[in-house]
């Protein structure tokens, strides 16, 4: 409280003070009125001053109480002139108000002249429209009905056609519970088929192809034991030799002496008669009851299967095994192998000393060939045995036949080459699938020194023993110009080896007029005639 009316005591007082002065100057009486006035107040501010200094520490911020009330006086002035200049502006507002006013009475009559036109105008525009409403009711009422009749008749149309599709639908209800029944047979048969076709399996390639090449050269071992022995002069008959050929249907001289070119012809038609023998005997997809001319058909089959997808190779193949128990699979190929031992011997006998113990170191072997071959026939990927030509394929051949022999053997003036191109004396194995090699197959060609020199040989012994006849002596003089061998089946230059070429005895004329081979080797006299691949040359 003291703080607020300290300002006022003290501005009383200020005015007191100089209120006395005043009365002291202009007259003495009131001055000494004033005077014991001042005196009161002089005490009255003493006290003041008292509490003020009593309440120094209330009063510390005067000066700037002051100070803002100052402004607040300041911002009163400021809000009072606008006060009154807004008095001022609303005094002018008034005063044009009155003459706005007359516009604005006289802009409603205006008004209101133009609102009753436009009520008598909504008036004309509401009989215009109902009027027009009517008549598009009337064409729309006509237009509805003719869509109506239009519907109905579609309705009809549908309705004809929904009895149709109902009838389809119960029939497509028929045929899908068919579809449904014969799909479940299929899936039965699709679970059969699996179950063959996971009777192929995978198999270690590297391994079996180590293994088949190991029984190779031990089948080119007796071989070559069996028909490069010297023979006894009884079996050098020189007219036994001479027809060979001919009844053989090979191409081949065959002197009638134990010379180094006479064994290897002698090796030469071995080999050659019991290639086809391997290759569709015994190197077969499947034995049971089929011919060498059966399996051709089977092994071209899966080739073409083989070309479309690998799957229908498998699939056709697993129908040809499972058509026959795995077991006589396997007793199938024990007879296929003893009948290649049969024909064998039975083919080449007449050529041998001892034809029996060619039989018995032959027939091992076989039998080995045949159980290793069981996991051809059962491989995932098929392999293939073929002794049929192929233009890019890299032949084997064995380099003792480029050997060079005795100078008197090659001596002969007229000797020609043979009339062939290549024979084959192995087959080739290999996964067409991959073209992985299992075995890459020999032939011979007929620019091999030792082919050359048999039939050098041979043609010596003609001239000798016409000379011989006839009482003439002769004898060579000078040799032919020697050829470089071959390296392909297919040469830019000379001859083709494409072209046909007599082929070994017997072969595709199996027991029981073309049966299956497994029955008992057909009884003959002496060499027939055969077929190596229809006719056609081994290099075709």
């Amino acid at each position: 409280m003291a703080s607020k009316t300290s300002p006022k005591l003290l501005n009383g007082n200020t005015q007191s003070k100089e209120s006395a002065k005043k009365a002291t100057q202009t007259n003495p009486k009131t001055a000494v009125k004033d005077t014991h006035e001042a005196i009161a107040v002089l005490m009255e501010l003493d006290a003041v001053m008292k509490k003020v200094s009593n309440h120094s520490s209330t009063y510390a911020d005067f000066g700037k109480i002051l100070d803002q009330k100052s402004a607040l006086e300041l911002q009163i002035n400021d809000k009072t002139t606008e006060l009154m200049m807004k008095d001022t502006k609303i005094a002018f507002l008034k005063a044009n108000s009155e003459e706005n006013l007359e516009i604005h009475e006289k802009r409603y009559a205006e008004w209101a002249n133009e609102m009753g036109t436009l009520e008598q105008q909504v008036v004309e525009a509401k009989a215009n429209a109902a009027e027009k409403h009517k008549l598009a009711l009337a064409d729309l009422e006509a237009k509805h009905k003719k869509e109506i009749t239009r519907l109905k008749k579609d309705l009809a149309t549908e309705k004809t056609k929904s009895d149709s599709i109902a009838q389809k639908l119960e029939t497509s209800i028929d045929t899908e519970t068919e579809l449904q029944h014969q799909l479940s047979i299929a899936k039965t048969s699709v679970k059969k088929w699996e179950g063959k076709l996971s009777m192929l399996k995978d198999i270690d390639l590297g391994s079996f192809t180590e293994k088949f090449q190991k029984l190779a050269q031990q089948y080119m071992t007796v071989m070559r034991t069996n028909f490069r022995k010297n023979l006894p002069d009884r079996l050098l008959d020189r007219h036994r030799w001479d027809n060979l050929p001919k009844d053989w249907g090979i191409p081949l001289s065959f002197p009638a002496s134990n010379s180094p070119a006479a064994k290897n012809a002698r090796l030469i038609a071995a080999l050659w008669t019991l290639s086809p023998l391997l290759s569709d005997c015994i190197f077969t997809p499947y034995r049971v009851n089929a011919s060498g001319s059966d399996n051709k058909t089977i092994k071209m089959l899966l080739r073409r299967q083989l070309c479309v997808d690998n799957q229908r190779e498998n699939m056709v193949r697993s129908l040809i095994l499972t058509s026959s128990p795995r077991e006589e699979i396997a007793r199938a190929g024990r007879r296929a192998a003893d009948f290649t031992g049969k024909e064998g011997q039975r083919l080449l006998g007449h050529m041998l000393e001892d034809p029996e113990k060619f039989r018995n170191d032959l027939q091992p072997v076989l039998q080995d060939l045949a159980n290793l071959w069981d996991e051809a026939i059962w491989s995932r990927k098929f392999i293939l045995a073929s002794i049929e030509g192929d233009s890019v394929w890299e032949w084997g051949d064995m380099p003792e036949f480029d050997d060079e022999y005795p100078v008197a053997d090659m001596l002969f003036p007229t000797a020609e080459l043979p009339k062939f191109n290549t024979l084959n004396l192995f087959p080739r194995v290999f996964v067409p699938e991959t073209e992985e090699v299992i075995d890459s197959g020999i032939l011979v060609w007929a620019e091999q020194n030792s082919v050359r020199a048999s039939e050098a040989e041979y043609r010596k012994e003609l001239h000798d023993r016409r000379n011989s006849v006839n009482g003439n002596g002769g004898g060579p003089v000078g040799p032919p110009p020697r050829r470089a061998r071959r390296q392909s089946t297919v040469d830019g230059g000379g001859s083709s080896r494409t072209g046909s070429a007599p082929s070994s005895p017997a072969i595709g004329k199996m027991p029981g007029n073309g049966g299956s081979f497994l029955g008992e080797p057909q009884k003959a006299n002496g060499i027939t005639n055969g077929s190596h691949g229809n006719g056609e040359s081994p290099g075709t």
